[in-house]
């Protein structure tokens, strides 16, 4: 009842805000997004356990609000209420909320042009966005929209580039100025640029840093990455990433790198446009974790899902993706992708850390390897996508993993997952 008053307040005083100030274009919206989900024997193990039948449902429901307050000013506002039903054997559903990412996860003004608005005569188109916001670079390798931060970001818009120089604020220990470890913050920077003088062709080089810090020191994970996308060909898009870190992390040298190369070429004169896709990702890895030194790669902020079921990060794997699909109508497209995962360096474990201390590969399934063959296993995926009006959209997969001689007996079994999606938007 809390959040709906909140939400209700939200839209009263935003609609009534012309009584003392000029507004523009205010604009409410917002989606609903509902997924059911089911895992089979993500413990890779046959049993009767809890582990052996996972069901259960989600709904995400977003309202944002947003206005030109002038010309130059915009403000937006997005409330997010997450309800997720009790993990069991049967389809339910429940309005508990305790856990659950019931939160304000936009809250920003954005103002653009600032030396033209404050009236100085310099050629130089400056945007600011200050405030709670979400991040989309790329194809989410390494900063992805799944998370949003309290941040300041600067654009520099100097057609044919456009350059983003941001921070934000990971983790704020105190907020005292004398409190204990009130120097202990965790945060992060970087420049992101996309140039575009090439025909057909996007240029994206970057540079990321985390920063922990603490009174006896700090450690900098530093990430040096170039993007590149473009149309070589009619039908063929390509694309390519490589992303080198170094610095410290958790007191170890950093020595890290990953990669990200695919193409996809869609057969547009032909009946039902098919396609065929083909990707190869790699990630490095640290299997001796005495020598002071980590070669573990560490994707960040990322949201890249290369498998359903397994759903690696890309940490220590080398993964060979190949795929085809077709439209089958308009609004109905067909999408099957094959995966072969395989260790860069074997190894044994369980988790994904993200301390530091080891390189992993593990996924949503988190079993450990035997450490003695590097052959993770392989995937296959069905997706099917179907619109169903302009603002509403469903999807439903099939992700079945297939484990290799990395995993030994009795945890080498067979994994798959179901996830039926619908989302609207208004």
């Amino acid at each position: 009842m809390g959040k709906k008053i909140l939400i209700i307040a939200l839209i009263t005083a935003f609609l009534s805000f012309p009584a003392f100030s000029e507004v523009e274009n205010v604009k409410v919206g917002g989606q609903i997004r509902f997924r059911a989900y089911l895992y089979h024997r993500y413990d890779l193990e046959r049993s009767t356990d809890t582990n052996d039948h996972v069901d259960y449902i989600e709904q995400r429901t977003r309202v944002y609000l947003a206005s030109d307050l002038t010309e130059n000013v915009f403000a937006k506002v997005t409330i997010q209420g997450v309800n997720t039903s009790p993990v069991g054997n049967q389809w339910e559903y429940s309005n508990v909320t305790s856990s659950n990412a019931n939160s304000l996860i936009e809250g920003y003004v954005q103002l653009k042009d600032v030396f033209s608005t404050m009236g100085l005569d310099y050629d130089l188109p400056l945007d600011f966005k200050i405030g709670r916001q979400f991040f989309a670079y790329g194809k989410n390798f390494i900063i992805s929209p799944v998370y949003s931060y309290d941040a300041i970001k600067a654009t520099l818009n100097l057609d044919p580039w456009k350059v983003d120089l941001f921070t934000w604020k990971l983790d704020e220990t105190s907020t005292s100025a004398t409190g204990a470890g009130s120097n202990d913050d965790q945060d992060f920077y970087g420049i992101y640029a996309a140039y575009t003088g090439i025909a057909d062709w996007i240029i994206e080089p970057y540079f990321l840093a985390r920063k922990d810090r603490d009174k006896t020191g700090s450690d900098k994970r530093m990430t040096w990455g170039l993007r590149a996308v473009g149309k070589p060909l009619d039908g063929l898009d390509t694309w390519g990433e490589i992303a080198i870190q170094d610095g410290s992390d958790m007191g170890l040298e950093v020595s890290a790198m990953a990669l990200w190369l695919g193409g996809k070429y869609t057969f547009k004169d032909v009946t039902y446009k098919p396609f065929v896709n083909l990707e190869y990702i790699y990630g490095s890895g640290d299997k001796d974790s005495s020598d002071n030194k980590d070669k573990a790669f560490d994707q960040l902020y990322e949201f890249t899902e290369f498998g359903y079921t397994y759903d690696p990060k890309v940490s220590n794997i080398h993964i060979i993706k190949a795929g085809l699909g077709c439209s089958l109508t308009d609004d109905l497209s067909l999408a099957l992708n094959y995966y072969h995962y395989r260790q860069a360096k074997k190894a044994t474990y369980g988790t994904y850390t993200n301390s530091g201390t080891s390189s992993t590969d593990i996924g949503d399934i988190d079993v450990a390897r035997n450490g003695t063959d590097k052959d993770i296993g392989d995937e296959i995926d069905i997706v099917l996508n179907y619109r169903y009006t302009e603002d509403v959209s469903t999807q439903f997969y099939w992700a079945y993993f297939m484990p290799g001689d990395a995993f030994s007996s009795p945890t080498n079994k067979d994994a798959y997952s179901i996830r039926g999606q619908m989302i609207v938007n208004f």
